[in-house]
């Protein structure tokens, strides 16, 4: 049959290990299929001569000769994966052992060049044994999966529940029908009401089983809901299973999360995508809770309730918190359907699962793909670093990008220019990988500013296949161009799969636990770089430019002529390697640029800009941080809108003087008050305002753990900052001084700044510059 690969995990089954296999055909069916045939080995660097004593080792089943990288190396096969560990420490012993740390699961996917997601041919017997398996061509899109959410609501009267003894009180879930599992009757069509808690985590059991879900997604599932649940059923005795068979969740420290596993089901935790997407830039956003995101991404709002008001919300029998409890489950799906195309072809570029793919860094990305690619070269895939290394690559940084700071301002005719996938492109175009380095005196090479040279007569597996991703990733844009609907919508995910990996590829060169790392090849891409940006500066000043600001591989010109703008970007495109290309972002009629204190020179990565459409982007500004209020950043993205879209100064600094008075007169409302902050250590020298509010909270036994996101509000009462802090669920009223001073004029006195405010001009009406001074 056809099938795709939803999942993978390892079995042991009658003293035989193996791979079961997750498929999901076209037609919609899900199924299983088992193979026996891998065996488990590793590589040692050793004579032949070894054999014999290799043979003897625990757990060897038998020793081969083979090839990496044009050497030969002795391959010892083992009986079971559980052996590798142990027989390759004994090895060690004759020679350097190579690929013992890889997961037989991923050397099975490796070595049968199977990629997650993608199309599949498979013969199996009566009992499910694979008798064939065999990878097809193409990038077919996968068959429709049935999805389902849910959310849990727990009793909390202490704050932070306690698994062991505090219940969970609701399960809301969606799938093809809205169902909320609870002990409590609620007038509403989609409650299912039952008598215990260990009835209602039963019957969850069932729908989702009845589903015949294949992806159960859930929003921070892994840390909270999953083992939570899993406790819950340990007290009450109930069957969880959650799986397709009656395993309970499987639960595994990875780094510094929790991730869960279902047997037969993919367990697609949202909050991990969207943490993942705000550490690459996609997503902006203060706090990554569900209500936030599900209002960025898809623009909707969801039913809200304060977290420490859920139990009394439970005890008086609110009909609100049923509601609250299912709009979460909506949401959650409704995000996960969003985020899951670019999953999948993030799991079939990088060769991973769909579980794997949609918790992995960018860096385990780029190692999965260039792992399945050297395995295909013939190539030896390097270690990982010993602890000790890695600790001293990490203590070794290298000299960063080219950055000119701009001078604080508003300027006009703005065109931006990019250098497309700039690291990239240098690491193309000049060949630079680790095997590539090192080419003698006299040998034709690529030889970077700092004088290393990389070989052009043998291409490195790293430019190899970033080329290829690169290339992959212009094919699936083009192709957008006259594609409709679902195969436009897929192409879309595949090309932004594409740009993550490529885009990750200089870091990963660079990354201390990387086993592709070099510090020459890192060091050389930046060199590559400055270089390229500071001659694009050079020439731009000589063509009748100025030259506003530049950082990376992005540089921002005010120009005269418009027509000059196209005719420079042609003559620097005529001059660059062939993968290299300059390209106009946009040009922009305005833009302001801030100073990092008043009175300074201006700061990097901190401007506003606005195009011809009206369209606003902003970088670097306190916008996007939660450690300010929403009051505070509002007020500054207002004074942004007004000084770019209309240019009229005294109407933002109207604008700023009103929320003072706002603030002073107690009529700004408490949301708008609230600061969210990470608390990140067990103990402050000085007492931090979030410390003050969790201590507070603790004495008034409300469980606050450590490393807790922490929202609160500062208050009248109290002497210092941290003494006036306060829960943002418990806060009766607000310091408006505080407010004033530490939080808006902060916010946008360095914007008004650049007009000759100060933060008395701004409340008594100080003197300004137009924008005729710029």
């Amino acid at each position: 049959m056809k099938a795709f690969l939803l999942d993978i995990d390892y079995v042991m089954r009658k003293n035989r290990s193996g791979v079961r296999l997750l498929l999901k055909t076209p037609t919609g069916k899900t199924t299983r299929a088992y193979d026996y045939s891998f065996e488990p080995y590793f590589l040692v660097d050793a004579d032949e001569k070894k054999t014999d004593a290799l043979k003897k080792i625990a757990g060897v089943k038998r020793v081969e000769t083979t090839e990496r990288s044009g050497r030969k190396f002795l391959k010892v096969v083992c009986t079971h994966p559980s052996e590798v560990p142990m027989a390759a420490s004994a090895a060690s012993m004759h020679g350097k052992t190579y690929e013992n740390a890889i997961q037989y699961v991923r050397r099975y996917l490796i070595d049968r060049k199977i990629v997650p997601c993608a199309p599949l041919e498979v013969e199996a017997d009566e009992e499910g044994a694979v008798t064939l398996l065999r990878p097809l061509e193409g990038h077919d899109e996968m068959p429709s999966l049935r999805m389902a959410s849910f959310d849990i609501e727990t009793y909390n009267p202490t704050g932070i529940p306690d698994a062991k003894k505090d219940p969970c009180i609701m399960i809301g879930c969606s799938a093809s029908k809205d169902v909320l599992f609870t002990t409590k009757k609620y007038p509403f069509d989609f409650v299912k009401t039952v008598a215990t808690e260990k009835e209602m985590l039963e019957a969850f059991s069932s729908f989702i089983r009845e589903e015949r879900t294949d992806v159960l997604c859930t929003y921070n599932g892994d840390e909270f809901d999953l083992p939570y649940l899993a406790e819950r059923a340990k007290q009450t005795k109930a069957q969880l299973r959650l799986g397709r068979t009656k395993a309970m969740p499987f639960f595994k420290r990875l780094g510094l999360r929790n991730t869960s596993r279902l047997n037969g089901r993919v367990h697609f935790d949202v909050f991990n995508v969207v943490s993942f997407m705000s550490t690459i830039g996609a997503l902006r956003l203060p706090r990554l809770s569900l209500d936030m995101v599900y209002e960025e991404v898809l623009g909707k709002k969801i039913e809200d309730i304060a977290k420490l008001e859920i139990w009394k919300a439970w005890d008086r029998g609110d009909a609100h918190l049923a509601k609250y409890c299912r709009s979460d489950a909506v949401s959650c799906l409704e995000l996960a359907k969003h985020f899951l195309p670019l999953e999948i072809e993030l799991a079939r570029v990088s060769g991973t699962t769909l579980h794997d793919a949609s918790r992995a860094t960018t860096g385990q990305l780029v190692e999965s793909l260039l792992m399945r690619r050297a395995a295909e070269r013939g190539e030896l895939i390097p270690n990982k670093p010993e602890q000790a290394e890695a600790e001293a690559r990490q203590a070794a940084p290298i000299q960063g990008a080219f950055v000119k700071i701009p001078e604080p301002g508003i300027y006009e005719n703005i065109a931006v220019f990019d250098f497309r996938s700039l690291y990239p492109s240098i690491i193309i175009s000049h060949n630079v990988d680790p095997e590539t380095i090192g080419c003698a005196e006299g040998e034709d090479a690529f030889v970077s500013p700092l004088g290393h040279r990389f070989c052009k007569n043998r291409k490195g597996l790293i430019p190899s296949v970033l080329s290829e991703v690169l290339e992959a990733r212009f094919a699936a844009k083009k192709a957008m161009k006259t594609a409709e609907g679902d195969a436009r919508s897929q192409l879309d995910a595949r090309q932004w799969a594409l740009k993550i990996v490529a885009n990750s590829f200089y870091g990963y060169l660079l990354y201390a636990r990387s086993r592709w790392y070099s510090r020459e090849c890192g060091e050389s891409v930046t060199a590559w770089g400055r270089h390229y940006i500071q001659e694009t500066m050079r020439k731009a000043e000589e063509a009748g430019f100025k030259v506003l600001y530049g950082d990376t591989d992005s540089i921002m010109l005010q120009y005269t002529d418009e027509k000059k703008v196209m005719e420079f970007q042609k003559a620097i495109n005529a001059e660059l390697p062939e993968k290299m290309e300059l390209e106009l972002e946009d040009i922009y009629p305005r833009g302001i640029f801030v100073a990092k204190k008043q009175g300074e020179k201006g700061a990097k990565k901190k401007y506003a800009l606005i195009n011809r459409d009206g369209k606003i982007k902003i970088r670097g500004f306190e916008l996007v941080r939660r450690d300010w209020s929403r009051v505070a950043r509002r007020t500054q993205k207002d004074v942004l809108e007004i000084l770019l879209k209309e240019g009229d100064v005294k109407k933002a600094v109207a604008l700023v003087r009103k929320v003072v008075e706002d603030l002073r007169a107690g009529v700004t409302p408490m949301e708008d008050l609230v600061i969210h902050t990470q608390l990140r250590k067990k103990n402050y020298e000085v007492k931090s305002p979030e410390l003050g509010a969790v201590e507070k909270a603790r004495k008034a036994g409300v469980r606050v753990p450590d490393n807790s996101l922490v929202s609160y509000v500062i208050t009248k009462t109290g002497k210092t900052i941290s003494e006036k802090a306060e829960m943002a669920e418990t806060a009766k009223d607000y310091d408006a001084d505080y407010y004033v001073n530490n939080q808006v004029l902060p916010a946008v006195l360095k914007i008004l700044g650049a007009f000759g405010y100060d933060e008395d001009g701004i409340k008594l009406g100080g003197r300004q510059k137009g924008l005729g001074s710029w």
